[in-house]
C-alpha cells in the first residue's frame, strides 16, 4: 500500500493514556478512568526506560501491540519516521510530534499513545523525614505521597515544605514560587499544616523527576535550669509561645527554683550574641504580671534559690553527721 497517496477521513486526533493497561485497545474510556488522574498524566514527563504503546490508525507498519521502550538517550524508533526524541515530553507533546511526522504518509493521522510502564525517576527528599535521600518514584506522585515514600514526617518537622525544581522541567504551580538569581531553579513553599488538615488540597502538587523536597526542622525554644524537664521544645504551629506555655512543656518548676529571677536569653544582631531579658515568672504564674512571648531560639533560664539550697544542704549535712554519730555509738 502506498501511504503517500492514501487519503483517510479526517478524524480528531486522540490520545489514550493509562497508568495500568491490561488490554491497551480494549476500552479507551476504561483506560482513562483507571489512571491516577488525567491531570497527573497530562503533566508527566516521559523519561528513559518508560514503556509505551503507540499506534497510528490504519497503518500496519506501526506497532499496535508491541511495547516500545524509550532508550537511554531518550529516543524511540518507529517505522517510516525513524528515531523520535521522547524523553522530557508530556504524552500529548509526543503525540503531537508523531502526528506531525506521520503527516508525510497519512492525511490527518490518528495517533494513540499510552504509557504501559513508568520507569523509576529520582526525587530528593531532605530534612525532617524518617528516610531522607534520593527516592526512585514510579509514575506521577504528589507531595504527600512523596513524603510518605520518604518515611513520613519526624516529630521535629516544621510546618512547611520547600520545593526546588529546575526551570527546564517547567514552573512550580504555586502562586508564590520564585526563580533563583541564576534563573536555573524555581523555589516555592507549602504550608504542610494547612495541607494535611485539608484546608489547601490544591497545594498537594505533582512532584516531578529531579525535584528536591526539603522539610526543615521546626523552630525550638529552650528551657534550662530548675524545671522538672529541661530541654528544647518545638514550635510546630505557632511562631511564638508564652513563658507559661514553655513552663508547662517543661512540666513545671522544680522545688528549688527561684522563678522571680528567671530570664530570657535572646539572639540579637548577627546571632553571635544574646540579650538578657529579666522575667518574673512568680508574678506571671500568680496572674499579677502579663505573660511574656518567647521567640524561636529563645532560652528561658530558671535559676535556683541559693539561700534555700544552702539551708537544705546544711540540714542534710547535719542529718548525715547525726546519723553517723548514732551509728558509731550503736556499735560501741
Amino acid at each position: 500500500m502506498n501511504y503517500s497517496k492514501k487519503c483517510v477521513t479526517a478524524l480528531p486526533v486522540t490520545v489514550i493514556v493509562s497508568l495500568t493497561v491490561a488490554c491497551f485497545f480494549a476500552s479507551t474510556a476504561a483506560a482513562d478512568k483507571s489512571s491516577s488522574g488525567e491531570t497527573d498524566l497530562a503533566t508527566y514527563l516521559l523519561g528513559p526506560q518508560d514503556q509505551l504503546a503507540i499506534r497510528v490508525i490504519d497503518m500496519d507498519e506501526t506497532p499496535s501491540s508491541t511495547p516500545l521502550r524509550i532508550d537511554p538517550n531518550g529516543n524511540i524508533d518507529l517505522p517510516l519516521i525513524g528515531p523520535v526524541h521522547a524523553a522530557g515530553l508530556t504524552i500529548s507533546q509526543l503525540r503531537a510530534e508523531l502526528v506531525d511526522k506521520y503527516k508525510k504518509y497519512v492525511i490527518a493521522p490518528v495517533v494513540t499513545v499510552a504509557v504501559l510502564e513508568f520507569h523509576s525517576q529520582p526525587v530528593t527528599v531532605v530534612g525532617s523525614v524518617h528516610t531522607p535521600g534520593v527516592h526512585q518514584i514510579e509514575g506521577p506522585k504528589r507531595l504527600l505521597e512523596v513524603i510518605s515514600i520518604a518515611g513520613g514526617l519526624k516529630d521535629d518537622a516544621g510546618t512547611k515544605a520547600i520545593i526546588t525544581r529546575e526551570t527546564s522541567s517547567g514552573p512550580l504551580s504555586l502562586p508564590d514560587a520564585r526563580v533563583d538569581v541564576g534563573g536555573r531553579f524555581s523555589v516555592g513553599e507549602i504550608d504542610l499544616a494547612q495541607l494535611i488538615s485539608g484546608m489547601t488540597p490544591s497545594k498537594n502538587i505533582l512532584i516531578k523527576p529531579n525535584d528536591v523536597v526539603s522539610i526543615p526542622a521546626a523552630d525550638l525554644v529552650y528551657i534550662l535550669g530548675y524545671v522538672k524537664k529541661p530541654g528544647g521544645f518545638t514550635l510546630h504551629t505557632h511562631a511564638t509561645i508564652s513563658a507559661l506555655e514553655a513552663l508547662a512543656m517543661a512540666d513545671g518548676l522544680d522545688s528549688n527554683a527561684k522563678p522571680e529571677n528567671a530570664r530570657i536569653l535572646r539572639v540579637v544582631g548577627d546571632g553571635k550574641n544574646r540579650a538578657t531579658i529579666p522575667v518574673d515568672l512568680a508574678k506571671i504564674v500568680k496572674g499579677k504580671s502579663p505573660d511574656v512571648p518567647l521567640q524561636a531560639d529563645d532560652i528561658l533560664v530558671i535559676p535556683n534559690n541559693v539561700p534555700r539550697q544552702a539551708a537544705l544542704r546544711a540540714m542534710e549535712a547535719a542529718i548525715a553527721i547525726g546519723t553517723g554519730v548514732l551509728i558509731y555509738r550503736g556499735f560501741h
